[in-house]
């Protein structure tokens, strides 16, 4: 850790190659440091916070892209589930698909509603 709680430049390669790899062992191979570094920077809480930046940027381009499918999927699906030619599990696939994210929706909106109002009293 360089002063001031910045972070060098090696440790800012290391954030992002630990944000994206699945084992710290590939992330200290594609950024060129030990896995014992990793471990240590790990434990710092600029480098954390370093680190779950580049995750949250990642996540973010990925949901981005789930959301930007989301409209065309459903027209497939139904497109499926109205097809009276199509096999009929096929159909019934579609179909169970699309109630079960449509009551996750459901939940995740309702769940998204209440953390509101609970922060809205706590904060009070």
């Amino acid at each position: 850790m360089s002063e001031e709680g910045a972070l060098s430049p090696r440790q800012r390669s290391a954030a992002c190659a630990l944000a994206r790899a699945r084992t710290y062992e590939d992330a200290a191979g594609e950024a060129g440091v030990s896995v014992r570094s990793l471990y240590d920077w790990r434990r710092d809480a600029v480098f954390s916070e370093e680190v779950r930046r580049r995750q949250d940027e990642i996540y973010s381009g990925a949901r981005g892209n789930v959301r930007a499918g989301t409209t065309e999927a459903v027209r497939a699906l139904r497109c499926i589930i109205s097809d009276e030619s199509a096999n009929t599990s096929a159909r019934v696939r579609a179909a169970l698909g699309l109630l079960d994210h449509a009551f996750r929706l459901w939940e995740y909106d309702d769940l998204d509603q209440r953390l509101a109002r609970l922060e809205a009293e706590f904060s009070e």
